[in-house]
């Protein structure tokens, strides 16, 4: 024991520092639970007396002189730099909102005898590269799997991507190719299957494109997303389309069907089938705006 007097004044020196007690602490969802005395920033941390005045000037370097022992704190300033593990659902992305959470335990002998009191999260940055943050709390758990048996604080965090940025990369150039697919089947005279069968055939090579380039930019799942949702509907598009022009020239070709069958093709492709793409694009925003 330091021997600290409560109605006396106190001095501390250095060697007297060194054996207050000081929380050790151990990052449970790090990889490989990481423990703060290991962990680089642990030598620069600063240990400070906390008075009804304010705190004192003095770190554990220093002598503190002249300080009272009733209503004293003793507080332990540290920064740490670490990873920590978190599990994401990305069947709804880019719409989705993902928790990160870290969760802080002592790894001291004494954890179960201490009580922890979570304060506030301080947060310097919000926007980042391709998401945002939309809160972050502080808190107790018991709840999370770990060797200690004690109360241990969990920072939560919840992200949000930036939509923006996927609408103008991804979204509107689909749909725009998929427009210049649609105006084919407004075309007509003798020369118009050639015609819409190059431009098909180029839109849908120029989507395959995008749809490799945008899988390999998001994270690898074992699972399908809503992006490779919208990019096989959209690749599927354009094939739709040959394939209903190249029924329709073998008929007409051929002079043996009656003119209801080929009608009917032409009018599901003018008609039915950007119908039913505008219906696929409405479910699609609707389903990832609940999710936001």
């Amino acid at each position: 024991a330091l021997n600290l007097q409560e109605r006396e004044k106190n001095v501390l020196a250095y060697n007297e520092w060194t054996r207050i007690w000081t929380p050790e602490l151990v990052f449970l969802n790090s990889p490989d639970y990481l423990i703060s005395k290991n962990l680089q920033g642990e030598s620069d941390s600063r240990v400070i007396l906390v008075t009804q005045t304010g705190p004192t000037k003095h770190d554990n370097g220093s002598l503190v002189k002249n300080f009272f022992y009733k209503n004293v704190f003793i507080s332990k300033f540290s920064t740490y730099t670490i990873d920590t593990l978190c599990d994401f659902d990305m069947f709804y992305f880019p719409f989705s909102i993902q928790t990160c959470n870290t969760v802080i335990a002592l790894a001291n002998p004494v954890a179960a005898e201490v009580e922890l009191i979570p304060k506030e999260v301080t947060v310097d940055d919000r926007e980042f590269e391709t998401f945002y943050l939309i809160e972050s709390t502080i808190g107790i758990t018991k709840d999370y799997e770990t060797r200690i048996d004690a109360e241990n604080i969990i920072v939560s965090m919840k992200f949000s991507y930036s939509i923006l940025p996927i609408i103008l990369t991804n979204y509107i150039p689909v749909i725009v190719l998929n427009m210049i697919n649609q105006y084919t089947n407004y075309l007509t005279g003798p020369a118009r299957f050639e015609v819409i069968l190059t431009v098909n055939a180029t839109v849908l090579m120029t989507l395959a494109s995008l749809f490799i380039s945008s899988t390999n930019a998001m994270a690898k799942t074992t699972y399908v997303k809503m992006m490779d949702v919208w990019m096989l509907v959209n690749f599927t598009y354009p094939f739709i389309i040959i394939t209903l022009h190249i029924v329709i020239y073998w008929l007409e070709r051929i002079k043996q069907s009656k003119g209801c069958v080929i009608n009917l093709l032409v009018r599901f492709s003018r008609v039915m089938l950007p119908a039913l793409y505008i219906l696929f694009i409405v479910i699609y925003l609707l389903v990832g705006y609940t999710r936001k």
